[in-house]
């Protein structure tokens, strides 16, 4: 995702990671279909990435997103010391 597009706090950090997750999950899947070396059949070959470098990207991408969500989960914890007086936790 375009870092101009990502919002701030806890809750877009936890919505991106998410979304990097689902991302590397179709590349595993596809990877796990249709071999590492396969690539989509309908790309032109000079344009065509393999399932295995597919899905190293999406968990470059995962990891980061995951880093981010750690901060943010961190501060949250820092924040309210994991007790929230039985607030609704995704007002972070």
């Amino acid at each position: 995702m375009h870092e101009a597009y990502l919002g701030t706090g806890l809750a877009n950090a936890a919505a991106h990671a998410q979304e990097e997750m689902g991302e590397l999950n179709a590349a595993l899947g596809k990877a796990g279909r249709f071999g590492w070396n396969s690539g989509h059949p309908d790309l032109n070959p000079a344009d065509r990435e393999t399932n295995a470098r597919w899905a190293l990207r999406e968990a470059v991408d995962a990891y980061r997103a995951i880093a981010v969500l750690i901060g943010e989960l961190r501060e949250y914890d820092r924040l309210y010391g994991g007790k929230n007086g039985g607030q609704n936790e995704n007002r972070a």
